[in-house]
């Protein structure tokens, strides 16, 4: 920011370029804040240190993994919610393939379920199975 001279000044500058300044967490965050839900420099100043201030304990890759879809819960949601825990693990470095792994693991163990069900409906199977 140093390199913008006089011109960094303007709050409305500071807003604009504070992303470049940023790094992983900090720039995961930023870049997940809901479009047009800043309103200037004092309100950006003031979520950022809310959320990086407030923040009680690091996550961790449990915490990742616990994550699940809740019931009736949209997919868009859970995204987001498996985002802001992720955004969370400071220190932890995941591969994007990691990442994705995690997410749709819960939905390929119930996909699979819901093919071994539809095979048993079709077949008339006499050993005991789980029930679907």
């Amino acid at each position: 920011m140093a390199q913008l001279g006089e011109i960094i000044d303007e709050l409305a500058f500071k807003v604009r370029f504070f992303s470049l300044s940023l790094s992983r967490p900090a720039f995961s965050w930023f870049v997940s804040l809901p479009h047009n839900s800043i309103e200037g420099w004092e309100d950006l100043e003031t979520k950022f240190h809310h959320y990086f201030n407030s923040r009680v304990m690091e996550k961790g890759i449990t915490n990742l993994v616990d994550v699940r879809q809740r019931n009736n819960e949209p997919v868009l949601h859970y995204l987001q919610r498996f985002k802001e825990v992720r955004n969370q693990c400071y220190t932890l470095t995941l591969s994007e393939a990691e990442l994705v792994s995690i997410v749709l693991t819960p939905f390929l163990d119930t996909y699979l379920e819901l093919m071994r069900c539809r095979s048993a409906d079709r077949d008339v199977v006499t050993s005991p199975q789980k029930s679907c």
